[in-house]
């Protein structure tokens, strides 16, 4: 390896962007992931999915979700309950054709997501906020959880990004 090889190697790993197999960024990030349960990794990537289609970034959302699928099947929560029952819409989300089926798929998952954390409300952090937009799919209605009280709709994204109303407060 030459100097400027090793000079930029060295700054990715300071920037937490890379990390060689068995290096100690790598171990760290193990032991995190060890120390999360499957129910907080997927509510972690949930509010990054969340995000990304709020921003009409069908790609960033679906590049988190194959992440968060790997993750999953690297570790030992593969067999986790919380992951046995929201799988299939998680990947409906990921393999969706363009992002109105992301969305439409998104509606689930984050009808199964705000179920979920009612049993399990020391997941959250008291800056997560259930939010509801009542003109979301058709006209139907859907709710979906957000960091922060500045409402970002994952359902219309740039074009109505603040139509909603915060409709609870999630903490433990």
């Amino acid at each position: 390896m030459n100097f400027k090889n090793f000079k930029l190697g060295f700054f990715l790993i300071l920037m937490g962007g890379f990390c060689f197999p068995g290096s100690a960024t790598e171990k760290v990030k193990a032991a995190e992931l060890k120390a999360k349960t499957a129910a907080q990794i997927i509510l972690e990537s949930y509010l990054k999915v969340q995000s990304q289609l709020a921003l009409d970034n069908l790609s960033a959302a679906q590049n988190e979700l194959k992440s968060l699928e790997k993750t999953i099947k690297q570790s030992s929560l593969a067999s986790a309950q919380e992951w046995k029952a929201c799988s299939s819409l998680v990947l409906a989300v990921m393999r969706a054709k363009n992002i109105e089926e992301s969305r439409q798929n998104f509606a689930k998952w984050s009808d199964w997501q705000i179920a979920s954390l009612k049993n399990q409300p020391k997941l959250l952090d008291g800056q997560t906020f259930q939010v509801s937009c009542p003109m979301a799919l058709n006209n139907r209605g859907a709710s979906w959880l957000q960091v922060g009280k500045s409402i970002r709709n994952p359902y219309y994204g740039a074009a109505m990004l603040k139509c909603g109303e915060i409709v609870g407060v999630k903490h433990h």
